[in-house]
C-alpha cells in the first residue's frame, strides 16, 4: 500500500462538506457533482502494460447513454509502462527536444441539450523543474495538452478553466496531485481527452469526473470551500 499524504484539516473538513465518504486511491478531490445526474466518473491505475484501454482502477464506471465509445484510453509516441510504486505508470522517454509521449482517452456522454459540459481531471504525476539557459525555470509536468469534442450538431470549443494548487501524494517517490478544470461549449456527445507525458515525467493514476449541465450554486461555494482549504494547507506545508 502505498504512503499518501493526507491533507490538513482544512481539506478534510472541505470534503466532509461534500459527503466524501470514502476516498479511492489519489482521488483526494472529489468533485461537488460527483453522482448526480448527467453525470460520469472513470478511474485508470494502469496496473499493466496490457491494460491501458478500459477503467482498470476500483472507482466503477458511470457510463452516459449511449454517446461514443469508451471509456478507452489509448498510448501514443515516446512512453512506456513501468511497474513504479506497485500499480503502474506510463513515464515519458526519448529527449527534451522530442516530442512528448501521450495518453489519449476518449469518454462517453450523455446525449441531452445541455448547454456546456464541465470536466474535471485528477493526474498523480511525477514533474521536475528544469533550469534553461537563460536563467529562468520551468515546471516540466504532465498536463492536458487538448480536449476535443465530438457533435455531430456542429463545432464546439474547449477552455480550461483553472489548475488546482497542487498536492503531495507521497513524499517517498515524488507524486503530486495535479487537477485541471474544463469546459467544453455546447455539451458534445463525447470528447476526447490527449494528456501530453514530457521526458522523465510520469503519470500514475487519472480520476476524471464529468457533468453535462451547470452545476448548482451551492456546489460552486464548495468548490471555492476546497480550493480555500488546499491553498491554506499549501501554506502551513510551507512554513514547516
Amino acid at each position: 500500500m502505498k504512503a499518501k499524504f493526507r491533507p490538513g484539516i482544512a481539506i478534510l473538513l472541505a470534503a466532509s462538506l461534500l459527503g466524501a465518504t470514502n476516498v479511492h486511491a489519489d482521488d483526494l478531490l472529489p468533485p461537488p457533482w460527483r453522482g448526480q445526474p448527467l453525470t460520469t466518473l472513470t478511474e485508470w491505475e494502469f496496473a499493466s502494460a496490457a491494460n491501458p484501454t478500459p477503467p482498470d482502477g476500483t472507482i466503477p464506471s458511470v457510463i452516459g447513454d449511449g454517446g461514443g465509445g469508451g471509456p478507452l484510453a489509448s498510448i501514443f509516441g515516446l512512453v512506456q509502462w513501468d511497474p513504479f510504486d506497485g500499480d503502474g505508470a506510463w513515464i515519458g522517454t526519448g529527449t527534451p527536444t522530442t516530442l512528448p509521449g501521450q495518453i489519449i482517452l476518449d469518454l462517453p456522454n450523455w446525449i441531452d441539450t445541455e448547454p456546456l459540459k464541465l470536466i474535471q481531471i485528477q493526474m498523480t504525476v511525477q514533474r521536475y523543474i528544469r533550469q534553461n539557459t537563460d536563467g529562468t525555470t520551468e515546471l516540466i509536468t504532465p498536463h492536458v495538452a487538448s480536449i476535443d469534442a465530438f457533435d455531430p450538431t456542429g463545432p464546439t470549443s474547449s477552455m480550461l478553466l483553472q489548475v488546482l494548487p497542487e498536492l503531495i501524494v507521497d513524499p517517498l517517490n515524488g507524486t503530486f496531485l495535479r487537477t485541471e478544470l474544463w469546459k467544453i461549449q455546447p455539451n458534445p456527445d463525447y470528447e476526447r481527452i490527449v494528456l501530453n507525458v514530457p521526458v522523465d515525467t510520469l503519470i500514475d493514476q487519472l480520476v476524471i469526473d464529468t457533468i453535462s449541465r451547470v452545476p448548482e450554486p451551492a456546489a460552486v461555494i464548495q468548490v471555492a470551500i476546497v480550493v480555500m482549504g488546499i491553498a491554506a494547507a499549501t501554506c502551513l506545508r510551507r512554513r514547516v
